[in-house]
């Protein structure tokens, strides 16, 4: 599974008259406030939106929970007062969550597992900035004494699953040799046998500008097979495809000289949306390689370029691996895609500080936020990670 926690965006006046109503959109001590209550069992409503979730979670995620977190305070407890937020979903209010105990100094309230407004289990669509917001609220009971209310910030945490779709296998594969960052998308299946041959081909389906390189003899079985909408396939000379029923291509798209995929009974890549390597990577006589999951952590950060200037950008992380290997990364959550050459990882049992060795190329207006992940069973320990600027 995998969190996102984001901010609101926009502001909307409902009643009363508040004060910096926008400071609720970040952690940062300056509070939106409003000073009411001399009317008896009375309340006022500010609504936010805007928390852009749309580009946060993936298209086709689960969503398995939906906290709301606030920090607010009153100034005095001479009122009956209450500290209040609430949830819209598709224009359906939801149950409000109510702070009694007058808190003077500004406290962190954590309403986990709020319910989906109008029941039923919480869907991405619930939550895309045209059908989600949230509201605070601040009421008193009966009693007329003038207070102000008073809140730092709100925030919604989601956590979510990614689709995995079935049928997305490469069975008794030995080795597949991949230039930086290529992915090979909405994979059917692959099933080879024996003697470096890959049989029965039903579709490889690849995004642009995406490349499969060191292919060997591929002999698809029947003559409908085909290899659909390959961005490029680039390879070592003196090798051939075999016997393919139909290759489609569109304008730009190359197919050029063959290397190899070889063979071992019984080795498999389990559930793998993505391989990524680098230059004259290898994966050899693979068991199970299963799909990396990363978690976010740390607030977003917005890259502007123009407060920066010419300096170099790395990632600089600290973490250690209780079983097998931690992993980490820079993710775009703007472009929903990692960081090209920000992935770092680790066996070591200890603490470690490691470092991106390549200057990190971030994109100006774009949100970036700090993801560690891990493999199937494994474990690992994260301290924190930070941008290193030279």
């Amino acid at each position: 599974m995998a969190t996102t926690t984001n901010y609101p965006t926009t502001d909307t006046a409902v009643s009363g008259t508040w004060v910096n109503p926008t400071n609720v959109q970040a952690d940062d001590g300056a509070v939106a406030a409003i000073t009411r209550g001399t009317t008896k069992n009375s309340q006022d409503d500010r609504e936010q939106a805007g928390y852009g979730f749309d580009s946060s979670i993936p298209v086709g995620a689960t969503i398995d929970q939906v906290d709301i977190e606030v920090e607010h305070r009153v100034q005095t407890t001479s009122n009956v007062c209450f500290l209040e937020n609430l949830a819209y979903a598709n224009g359906v209010g939801g149950a409000v969550n109510s702070d009694d105990l007058e808190p003077i100094v500004l406290t962190a309230r954590a309403y986990t597992s709020y319910a989906r407004p109008g029941g039923g289990g919480w869907t991405r669509n619930d939550l895309l900035n045209a059908n989600f917001k949230t509201r605070i609220r601040a009421r008193n009971g009966n009693n007329a004494t003038s207070n102000t209310w008073e809140w730092d910030y709100i925030r919604v945490k989601v956590t979510y699953t990614t689709e995995v779709t079935t049928d997305k296998t490469i069975t008794a594969i030995a080795r597949i040799t991949a230039i930086t960052d290529k992915t090979i998308t909405t994979l059917a299946r692959i099933t080879a046998t024996t003697d470096k041959t890959i049989a029965t081909l039903a579709r490889i389906t690849a995004t642009t500008d995406k490349t499969i390189t060191a292919i060997a003899n591929i002999s698809p079985v029947g003559t409908t097979q085909t290899i659909t909408a390959i961005a490029r396939i680039t390879v070592t000379t003196d090798k051939t495809i075999g016997a393919i029923g139909d290759i489609l291509k569109t304008t730009d798209r190359t197919t050029t000289a063959i290397a190899r995929i070889t063979s071992i009974v019984d080795k498999t890549i389990a559930s793998q949306a993505r391989i990524t390597a680098t230059t004259d990577k290898t994966i050899t006589a693979i068991a199970n390689i299963y799909a990396i999951t990363y978690t976010s952590y740390g607030p977003p950060f917005l890259y502007t370029s123009a407060n920066w200037g010419a300096v170099s950008i790395y990632l600089e992380v600290y973490m250690r691996a209780t079983t097998g290997t931690a992993w980490a990364r820079l993710y775009n959550v703007t472009d929903l895609g990692p960081v090209t050459d920000s992935v770092l990882s680790t066996t070591e049992t200890t603490m470690q500080r490691l470092r991106t060795t390549s200057a990190l190329t971030l994109t100006n207006n774009k949100i970036y936020r700090l993801q560690f992940g891990k493999s199937g069973s494994d474990a690992g320990e994260f301290l924190g990670g930070e941008l290193v600027i030279i």
